[in-house]
């Protein structure tokens, strides 16, 4: 009876790498067919503005089916509950908006970056994939700029004029939908790489934490990847700048040169001499170009760039008027123009088409009222804490990937202050991808402590931390189960009461009720990655 048993264990503890090695293939087979419909339905969206109902269909079984190989519907992070928020108002968007056919559209986009964000941290769930992500990313930059240089509809004259730089480019992408000349139009393009420059800057400035890597145990693997890693990025960094110039989007420029300089102050913070150093040369560009005056001086800077800051100002006008008359709903996604010149005629843009707020804070309230834009401000505050932990663990390329990954998005909000990508846009998948990378890294944090130091910073070893700890063995305890209903119920509680509170002030006071929905969404985010930490501390001393 003891040797049965002996051999019997024997034989389980053989056969156990073979089991976890084909559960591993499995799961890495789904992963790539995950990408792959994401890929072939996102090519679908870009070029008709639809994604078909069976695309979808095809990716809820998916998921299902990675369900029942993994043991888990996928991974939790701090953003589930501020991503979750965003997808619940998205009926209530619907139900008020007047046109269907350009609310449509953006619910796609965001049910496809959402897609995409769970699909990032899915499928970055080890150090050794983390690792690549940094050649993904530069990818991704390639994909994105080349995109814009064939598709893009120029400004010949805008800042600059160009025309036979314009005029060698190819135009191969026309009809994008809904766009007024057939292309994309040069701010998103900008907008688009404002994530990508400091990113690529990020890395080319810790390249030598990048040689330190190791990747495989084949001798010359590595030294091949390693000889063309940084001709590879420093074309890259070169090709996006180059194409962010062509834009000549000043709110793309502004914001890459915040993020860039984050980046610097990141790294050595004696760059502060920056800041006084710029305040005394826009002193002096006020005194000569502006004769003393400020508004003189930006009236000269503003008609210099093709005069469009009295337009801003009117369209951030008729944004404040919709949000004070719909601050629960929203007046529906993406109808931001048929309901301005229907309800509040422009005197500037009468027979202009103006698809959005030109601002990204004020279109998100637009489109799903003061309780989206409280989940908005949340979900960039949890990336924004998210980011700060893992940064304090990682050291070398993932410190420069968590670095860039930040300053790209801090430069994207910049860019977002005199612009704005509406959620859904087709580019803003890039801030998809962005988030579960922060996400992913966040949540592996705890495996690289172990590795390189040899012990935990509290999160779960296999960085499946939260909703999905359970799922593997079935069983899910009712203190447990009451314990994670409490903290979600905390969490939208807190929603609530900052929204209620931000629309009591909207009507007589929409900068203070505005301003009450962010620090409440601040503040929620940092409540979602804090309650994220004491969870998963819990669970590992359970």
């Amino acid at each position: 009876m003891i040797a049965q048993s002996k051999k019997t264990g024997l034989r389980e503890n053989f056969l156990r790498p073979l089991k976890i090695l084909r559960y591993l293939k499995r799961a890495d087979v789904l992963i790539g067919i995950e990408f792959l419909l994401l890929l072939v339905l996102y090519a679908i969206f870009m070029f008709s503005d639809k994604v078909p109902l069976a695309g979808l269909a095809a990716l809820a079984l998916l998921w299902l089916v990675r369900w029942w190989v993994t043991g888990r519907l996928g991974v939790a992070t701090p953003l589930d509950a501020p991503i979750l928020g965003i997808l619940a108002l998205i009926p209530v968007s619907l139900y008020a908006s007047a046109d269907w056919s350009l609310s449509l559209p953006k619910v796609y986009g965001i049910l496809l970056g959402v897609a995409i964000f769970y699909a990032v941290v899915n499928a970055f769930d080890t150090l050794s994939r983390l690792q690549f992500a940094p050649f993904i990313l530069i990818l991704l930059s390639l994909v994105v700029t080349a995109i814009g240089m064939v598709g893009t509809d120029w400004f010949n004259d805008k800042i600059i004029s160009l025309p036979q730089v314009y005029g060698f480019l190819p135009r191969l992408i026309r009809g994008v939908p809904r766009s007024v000349t057939g292309g994309i139009h040069p701010n998103i393009f900008g907008g688009a790489l404002t994530f990508l420059v400091p990113l690529l800057a990020s890395l080319l400035w810790e390249d030598g934490a990048f040689k330190r890597i190791r990747f495989a145990d084949h001798p010359r693997f590595p030294a091949i990847l390693r000889a063309g890693y940084f001709f590879i990025l420093f074309f890259s960094f070169v090709i996006v700048t180059f194409a962010l110039l062509l834009t000549q989007s000043r709110g793309s420029m502004l914001g890459v040169a915040v993020g860039l300089f984050a980046l610097a102050l990141w790294h050595d913070r004696r760059f502060l001499w920056v800041i006084p150093l710029a305040a005394l040369g826009f002193f002096g560009a006020v005194q000569v170009l502006g004769a003393g005056s400020l508004s003189e001086f930006i009236s000269r800077i503003d008609v210099a760039g093709g005069s469009t800051l009295p337009g801003r100002l009117e369209i951030w006008q008729r944004a404040i008027y919709m949000i004070r008359d719909f601050p629960f709903t929203g007046i529906g996604i993406g109808t931001f123009d048929p309901v301005a010149h229907a309800l509040y005629p422009f005197i500037l843009f009468a027979n202009a088409t103006i698809p959005h707020a030109h601002n990204m804070l004020l279109e998100v309230a637009v489109d799903l009222g003061i309780p989206g834009l409280v989940f908005y401000a949340a979900l960039l505050s949890g990336f924004a804490f998210s980011a700060w932990k893992a940064s304090q663990v990682y050291r070398g390329s993932l410190h420069a990937l968590i670095v860039g990954l930040a300053c790209g998005m801090l430069a994207h909000q910049v860019f977002g202050i005199m612009d704005a990508y509406m959620l859904g846009t087709k580019l803003g998948v890039v801030m998809w991808v962005f988030m579960g990378l922060v996400a992913a890294l966040y949540l592996r944090r705890d495996q690289y402590t172990m590795q390189l130091f040899g012990y935990s910073t509290g999160a779960t070893a296999n960085g499946n931390s939260g909703l999905d700890s359970a799922g593997r063995d079935g069983q899910v305890t009712s203190s447990k189960l009451s314990d994670r209903l409490g903290r979600v119920l905390r969490v939208y509680a807190g929603w609530a009461i900052f929204s209620l509170l931000a629309i009591a002030f909207i009507g007589e006071q929409p900068i203070l009720g505005l301003g009450i929905a962010l620090i409440g969404g601040g503040i929620l985010g940092y409540i979602c990655v804090a309650l994220f930490e004491s969870k998963t501390a819990s669970e590992r001393m359970g």
